[in-house]
């Protein structure tokens, strides 16, 4: 009994802090504070370049971002927290179904 309850309580935790799409769980990459200083959180995650106001936001695969994996910048890797920034995608590397894909292993995020 207590090891469904735990299980439930896992499941529940899981789903509560990933927003979700047509029943699956989809992460959003995260910055920290220094990578996403000032102009720096405006460029894309993949390429560099500068995003502007059209952005798509980066994903993380249900591996890339199970537990508290999602809590750790992209790009440098350190824990962001509650302080995280979400990560963006340009035109080019957000274009079509490209955004659907783990932006750290390139695996289907959706």
């Amino acid at each position: 009994m207590l090891k469904k309850m735990l299980l439930a309580l896992c499941v529940l935790m899981l789903f509560s802090t990933s927003h979700t799409d047509a029943g699956a769980p989809r992460y959003y990459a995260q910055l920290c504070n220094n990578c996403a200083f000032g102009s720096k959180i405006e460029y894309c995650v993949k390429c560099g370049k500068w995003t502007g106001s059209n952005y798509y936001s980066a994903g993380l695969c249900t591996n890339c971002g199970f537990g508290n994996k999602r809590d750790y910048c992209v790009k440098c890797g350190k824990w962001v927290g509650s302080n995280g920034k979400p990560a963006r995608l340009c035109n080019n590397c957000g274009f079509g179904n490209k955004k659907e894909y783990c932006v750290k292993c390139g695996k289907w995020a959706n």
